[in-house]
């Protein structure tokens, strides 16, 4: 239940690592750092571990938010997921961030799938520009129960990587396409 305010800009990002075991589940907010409106930097945070195991699964269930000042978004939260573990991006109404997740290595798996602009486990994704999501290796696993998980954001593909449905619904991603060349992607 503890709060994180991530304080680096992107190129000295935030380090959470589950190490080898993990099993964390955090429930408090993450928000990008509110004290530089004058001078807004968009934020990083990094996922990283090798907690690969069932049980060591990461859970991110609180909401995790970009800086605001008033109504305008002045510095928005990009997560990548690094290592060989697992990340689960829990459902969360107040999961507002608006960047981009990028998937290098290890899993992330996500309980809700909307389309840009609206919340759900990844966010709104709707400040990420050219892609949601960027899928660089590692699996992107839906692991929800919406009755029809669809979306149309944009999720780039580099490297080899995976796209997995673990449930029994059905999920629509409207706009996948190559961001590097010689991208691989397993469904």
């Amino acid at each position: 239940d503890k709060n994180f305010t991530l304080c680096g800009p992107s190129l000295y990002p935030s380090v959470l690592d589950a190490g080898p075991n993990g099993g964390l589940t955090l429930t408090g907010t993450f928000s990008a750092s509110s004290s530089a409106s004058s001078n807004p930097q968009n934020q990083a945070l990094i996922l990283a571990g090798d907690n690969a195991t069932e049980a060591g699964v990461c859970t991110l269930a609180g909401p995790i938010v970009d800086a605001m000042f008033g109504e305008t978004t002045y510095a928005i939260t990009n997560i990548i997921k690094r290592g060989a573990g697992t990340w689960r991006f829990a459902d969360n109404a107040e999961r507002t961030w608006s960047g981009r997740l990028t998937v290098e290595a290890g899993k992330v798996q996500f309980d809700s799938l909307a389309p840009v602009g609206t919340v759900c486990s990844l966010g709104t994704g709707q400040n990420a520009t050219p892609y949601s999501t960027l899928l660089l290796g590692g699996t992107l696993e839906y692991v929800g129960t919406s009755v029809q998980p669809a979306t149309d954001r944009t999720l780039g593909v580099g490297g080899n990587a995976t796209l997995r449905n673990a449930s029994d619904k059905v999920l629509t991603m409207a706009n996948v396409s190559a961001a590097t060349d010689g991208a691989v992607l397993t469904l």
